[in-house]
């Protein structure tokens, strides 16, 4: 094979030869001595292609520990493939265990990863894993992570899990001898042949710019970005380690922009130049793919701890793509900075090393860099976890002729195979006084023949296992004035210690980048402009160098000085009773909250406060309907240069806590219409699966006579019960993937006036926005269906919703039960195997009476409410008190209900009430005369709100969303009014009268069950419509 780095070829040249990766096999197969072969000689190894005298074959084995048992690890692999039909026949008699003299030893069990070879990083598969017994002196001797070499004797035991694996043995090794790297020599160091050495000398003799060669070398199919890749070489060279001391070495550095610029192939370079490095990707890493996982040894039983990444890359570097799309970062803060991982689970307590630099890339939230925010608001990250990171870089895709000329000739070179040339090109060394950027270019008349990244894993390797740097007083004193220098002349800037250090750690990388012993006063120099790069990119807002912005934490970006200064004001208006300020007035409020941005940039923003924002669609009302619709609408291949106002008055980014078998008593049943308009959406997925519980059939039956029906699809499911709040949380996440939607979070919407013959909305915080289409997804209280002057049609129903979270017995808990009692019909819907919510139609004056019962009394009422004759029920709550308390022993008459009383349905017992479950509240019924207005439109309960008897009030409203959304696709593809009603009228259209079908059948349902005079004619009536499944058929699917 042809060696691309001709200039290098004499020093990689075995990596293109055949014969190396034969001489890897031939060096595997180290005797070793046979300790069992005199006891065990009449045992003998069959496979189906050989025999072999000798059953117990020597092997050795070099690879990372991941599994030990009773300490913590995970992964491994061998080398060698082996047979898994191999058979042993054990000649002679049986052999009996002499329990007199049997005595014990320390055993445990551990399971290695195959290590690659230095010059290979990715061999395209998953590594091989294999399990090892160790016994004697050979234990507790090493810890996940490490790198050790196992010699021992491979042998096989029968599989306990022959159904599930398909093998009737597996193979193990009986180790001999273990031998780990020393703690000296570290984990990332190489083994270096003669050739290597030569090579590492050959670099270190360089004759011209090293550091230039070696940053060039640094992914050289990524043009320009010489500062980056600066940066990612100090990292992968990393700073000298302290003894006992507590001073983190290995620096961190984040890199942050616009898509399309090469940032994960900086980061996989760096993974292949790294001599011991770990790639994720955050999309697809959970916390416990980072730090450890429990797991249980399916043999023994025994807890064991599985590493992550960040313990796998202990003294080397852990690279993370897709940094912004990780969920919890609160698992690196620890590992950043203390470089170890504290684990407290399952009686298990320790503390694993994580010495790992960690070299990050991530997108900002809606797909480019807004310079006009800080760091940490582009990319909604906590600033405790940005505060770890050395450096951060930002990456703008900035138009320009020059550096797109050179970079698409480098993309043509790259593609036609001439990038590399065969002469290497000395890089002379600029002047002393030139800046490190103006050093680190390549010139249009300058070539570099980049070293092989082979060969510079090598010569990194090299330098971080024998080149101890240490500052001089010159560098020390450099670095020292630049740090006083930024704290005195830019007072406000948060420059802290540890910024001071992070210049320390990569001043001794400068120096070890080029093996010297200490670091110079140029190596302090380039460093000072690398974190002036860094800081001067996170401090520029697009106007300039704002310094009052914080380079990693939160901060204030100019938009948001603007804000607290129209507070100011308002505050000293309300306080002076004035709304006139003199400009020099306002320049004194303005440096008195110590505020760098001009006066004059602060008095056209006021002077623009009084001209209104135009959005094309704004949408009154971020409950589930309201994000549901703006994410279908901005979802529409016709809608990417939308601008969607999204106004909630809540918190609607608040994620709900999930706890075990803990529930919320606000729920929705979901159909499968609802779940799959969900699932296009991409929300569906996003709720957690012990969140949904889907029913197969549901039981529907009357209170006094024995009329019923059971509704069981042959496909699928009837519903699915969902927490609202999941619901909301994962359509919440969704709109946030949209960058036409423009969160207006915890904002209220004061008024709604007309101008210019637009809706105009004056939101509390002061700002105004106007829309072509304002649509009402605000609940019944609805202010946009007020100012549309929209009337509605309806009652009061006399009964109250009562609500609460029910632990039941055990079972599968897959049935959704109803039963119509004359008081209002209650409702059991599953919620986990062990927990059901319930839904009690009650009068208003009995539905508080039983909020107020003692707990244990109100589960044993609701087993009487669903199982017990009606009079019985009724002797009972007549009973109870204005304070809830019952002067009837109501779990004897549950009991004498389940026992004596044949009931056709049988519920699963309710056991418990869970705390603060119950509540209560009003029924009604509401429909809006019309759906749609000038440049308005309804959803949901600000249209229609209904019995919540067949849970059918979110369905309805999801249904408006999607149809609403479609509508707008089509006006947005036909290039029409968005806000005209001859657009809107398909949507009213197609569901005015179908919403109206479902409320008017819910609202007869409730009257129907609300006596008992008909109670003979309307069992009958339910046994005839049960046994015909056409009824039921076209019930399901008019409800779905």
């Amino acid at each position: 094979m042809e060696c691309p780095f001709p200039s290098w070829s004499y020093y990689i040249k075995d990596e293109y030869s055949p014969s190396h990766h034969l001489c890897q096999i031939i060096n595997e197969l180290i005797p070793v001595f046979d300790r069992y072969y005199e006891n065990h000689s009449e045992q003998q190894l069959l496979s189906p292609y050989t025999y072999i005298d000798h059953s117990l074959v020597p092997i050795k084995i070099t690879g990372d520990i991941i599994d030990a048992m009773g300490v913590s690890a995970t992964f491994a692999a061998l080398k060698h493939k082996y047979n898994q039909g191999l058979k042993v026949l054990i000649q002679g008699g049986h052999y009996q265990v002499n329990r007199v003299n049997q005595t014990t030893i320390d055993w445990q069990k551990i399971r290695i990863q195959e290590k690659l070879a230095d010059d290979v990083v990715d061999s395209g598969r998953v590594p091989r894993q294999v399990e090892c017994e160790l016994s004697g002196d050979l234990v507790d001797g090493h810890v996940p992570g490490d790198i050790v070499t196992c010699s021992g004797i491979v042998k096989c035991l029968e599989s306990e899990k022959t159904k599930e694996t398909g093998q009737l043995y597996y193979l193990y090794i009986d180790v001999m001898h273990i031998k780990g790297k020393d703690e000296k020599e570290g984990k990332d160091s190489m083994r270096f042949s003669e050739k290597d050495l030569r090579g590492i000398n050959e670099i270190y003799n360089y004759q011209g710019d090293l550091f230039k060669l070696l940053v060039h070398s640094v992914c050289p199919t990524v043009f320009g970005h010489e500062m980056v890749k600066a940066g990612i070489l100090l990292t992968l060279f990393g700073a000298r380690k302290r003894e006992n001391n507590g001073v983190r070495s290995d620096p961190h550095m984040l890199i942050v922009g616009d898509p399309g610029l090469g940032k994960s192939q900086l980061l996989t370079a760096s993974v292949k130049l790294a001599p011991r490095g770990v790639y994720v990707c955050g999309n697809a890493t959970t916390t416990a793919g980072l730090t450890v996982t429990i797991c249980k040894d399916s043999e023994t039983g025994d807890t064991a701890l599985e590493a992550g990444a960040l313990v796998l890359g202990d003294q080397g570097v852990c690279c993370i793509d897709e940094f912004d799309k990780m969920k919890e970062h609160h698992a690196l803060l620890e590992a950043m900075e203390q470089q170890s991982i504290s684990v407290a689970k399952s009686g298990i307590v320790c503390s694993l090393p994580a010495r790992t630099s960690i070299i990050a890339a991530a997108n900002p939230v809606g797909g480019h860099y807004n310079k006009q925010k800080t760091v940490s608001e582009n990319l909604k990250m906590n600033g405790a976890l940005l505060s770890r990171f050395d450096l951060v870089f930002i990456l703008l895709d900035v138009a320009d002729e020059n550096m797109d000329a050179f970079l698409s000739d480098h993309i043509m070179k790259i593609h036609s195979g001439t990038l590399t040339t065969g002469a290497k090109r000395v890089v002379q060394r600029q002047t002393e006084s030139c800046s490190l950027l103006e050093r680190l270019r390549i010139f249009s008349n300058e070539e570099i023949d980049p070293i092989p990244p082979s060969l510079l894993r090598k010569y990194i390797s090299y330098a971080r296992t024998y080149s101890k740097p240490k500052l001089t007083k010159e560098a020390a004193e450099l670095l020292q004035n630049f740090y006083m220098q930024l704290r005195k002349k830019y007072n406000t800037t948060p420059i802290t210690t540890r910024q001071l250090e992070s210049m320390i750690r990569l001043s001794e990388a400068r120096a070890r980048s080029e093996m010297r012993d200490q670091v110079t006063a140029q190596d302090a120099q380039d460093v000072i402009d690398l974190m002036k790069t860094s800081l001067w990119d996170t401090y520029d807002d697009g106007r300039g160098v704002d310094f009052n912005r914080s380079q990693l934490g939160t901060g204030n970006s100019r938009q948001n000085e603007k804000k607290l200064f129209l507070i100011e004001l308002n505050d000293v208006s309300r306080r002076n009773c004035t709304k006139k300020f003199h400009f020099d007035e306002m320049k004194r409020i303005a440096n008195g909250m110590g505020l760098k941005i001009s006066i004059v940039e602060l008095v056209e923003y006021l002077n623009l406060q009084g001209i209104s924002t135009f959005y094309d669609i704004a949408i009154v009302g971020g409950g589930m309907v309201g994000t549901a619709t703006a994410c279908a609408i901005a979802s529409s291949p016709f809608a990417k240069e939308l601008k969607i106002a999204l106004i909630e008055s809540g918190d609607l980014l608040q994620k709900p806590q999930l706890a075990d078998n803990i529930f919320s008593n606000r729920v929705s049943s979901i159909t499968p219409t609802s779940e799959s308009f969900l699932r296009d959406l991409g929300a569906w997925e996003l709720i957690p699966e012990t969140r949904k519980r889907p029913y197969t059939e549901m039981h529907v039956w009357d209170g006094i006579g024995d009329g019923s029906i059971s509704f069981t699809p042959e496909n699928g499911h009837v519903a699915t019960i969902v927490e609202n709040r999941f619901i909301q949380s994962s359509l919440a996440e969704v709109s946030q993937r949209y960058s036409q939607i423009k969160l207006f979070n915890k904002e209220k919407v004061l008024s709604i006036k007309e101008e210019d013959r637009k809706p105009t909305l004056a939101l509390e915080s002061g700002e105004t926005i106007s829309c072509e289409l304002l649509v009402g997804a605000d609940g019944f209280m609805s202010k946009v269906r007020d100012y549309a002057n929209i009337k509605v049609n309806g009652y009061d129903y006399s009964q109250f919703g009562l609500v609460a979270t029910l632990n039941v017995e055990e079972s599968d808990n897959v049935t959704a039960w109803q039963r119509f009692l004359p008081t209002g019909p209650i409702a059991l819907l599953p919620l986990s195997s062990t927990v059901s919510s319930l839904v009690w139609s009650l009068s208003g004056s009995l539905a508080h009476k039983l909020a107020k019962m003692d707990p244990n009394e109100f589960a044993q009422l609701v087993n009487v409410g669903f199982l017990n004759r009606f009079q019985d029920f009724q002797y009972i709550i007549d009973n109870i008190d204005n304070d809830g308390k019952c002067s009837v022993d109501v779990y004897h008459e549950a009991q004498w209900g389940r026992e004596d009383y044949h009931s056709k349905f049988y519920p699963p017992t309710v056991l418990s009430v869970q705390d603060n479950t119950r509540g209560a509240f009003p029924l009604r019924i509401r429909h809006a005369d019309t759906y749609i207005a000038d440049r308005i439109a309804l959803v949901g309960d600000a249209a229609h709100s209904m019995h919540p008897l067949a849970g059918q009030g979110l369905n309805i409203g999801l249904s408006d969303a999607k149809q609403l959304a479609k509508v707008i696709s089509n006006g947005l593809r036909d290039g029409s009014d968005l806000g005209s009603v001859l657009l809107l009228k398909e949507y009213e259209s197609s569901r005015y009268l179908p919403n109206a079908g479902v409320m008017v059948g819910v609202d007869f349902m409730s009257k129907l069950f609300s006596t008992d005079v008909t109670s003979p004619v309307r069992s009958l009536g339910m046994n005839i419509l049960d046994k015909s499944g056409l009824f039921k058929e076209t019930i399901m699917k008019i409800v779905g």
